[in-house]
């Protein structure tokens, strides 16, 4: 496998970026997903030739973490941790965040939002390949390239993934008190609440949302560079 690129941040020049994917389905939301971190691949449609994307001067790196998690992981915080440890015992260098949204853990218990939580840059996988363009390209509705590679350069495709995250990269509400993000991420239980995850073999809108599943649920982090 190719080594991991270095940490710093790079400039690039004007690339011509692979052929997008149409965005996928949304899975319907349900709560009563088997606990596993391995999900059914997302069907896609043909790819339609894509434009000439110019890079943003900040390119940084972007892994889903090779284990999964409980969804009780002490709050975003401690998912940035779990991240963050993954990403020092690969010697990836840099600092990490993870791609988790909230409901009440924002000033004044407001939501807090995965894409307000990451830099505009553009995002590639550790072996190079490009994934976004910019931090509005992770939202446009099609990835250039699903997320499918761990901290240690390994295939990771078919995975759920926690997110807490629409399309847009904002917090899932739901109506009532029920939570989409596993109580801000301080809650392992069955039921009421559930957790949105994405699908590691995504590249259309299921990457951040997919589905919703029991809290008692493991799945994997997004790790961003920052």
């Amino acid at each position: 496998a190719t080594a991991p690129p270095a940490a710093t941040s790079t400039v690039v020049p004007t690339a011509t970026v692979a052929p997008t994917e149409s965005p996928t389905a949304v899975a319907t939301a349900t709560a009563t997903a088997a606990a596993t971190d391995t999900i059914a691949p997302t069907a896609t449609a043909s790819p339609s030739p894509s434009a000439t994307a110019t890079l943003p001067a900040v390119v940084k790196r972007v892994f889903v973490t090779q284990q999964p998690v409980s969804a009780n992981i002490s709050g975003i915080a401690g998912a940035d941790t779990k991240c963050q440890i993954m990403a020092n015992a690969a010697r990836l260098g840099g600092t990490w965040t993870a791609w988790l949204s909230c409901n009440h853990c924002g000033p004044g218990g407001t939501p807090l939002d995965a894409v307000d939580r990451i830099e505009e840059a553009a995002y590639r996988l550790l072996d190079g390949t490009l994934v976004a363009a910019s931090r509005a390209d992770l939202t446009d509705g099609s990835l250039l390239h699903a997320i499918d590679l761990d901290e240690h350069l390994g295939a990771a495709a078919n995975h759920a993934v926690w997110t807490g995250s629409d399309a847009l990269g904002r917090a899932v509400t739901t109506s009532g008190p029920v939570s989409s993000t596993c109580l801000d991420w301080t809650s392992s239980r069955t039921s009421p609440e559930t957790g949105a995850i994405g699908s590691s073999s995504a590249t259309g809108p299921a990457w951040t949302l997919s589905t919703e599943v029991p809290c008692s649920n493991m799945a994997r982090l997004y790790c961003f560079e920052q």
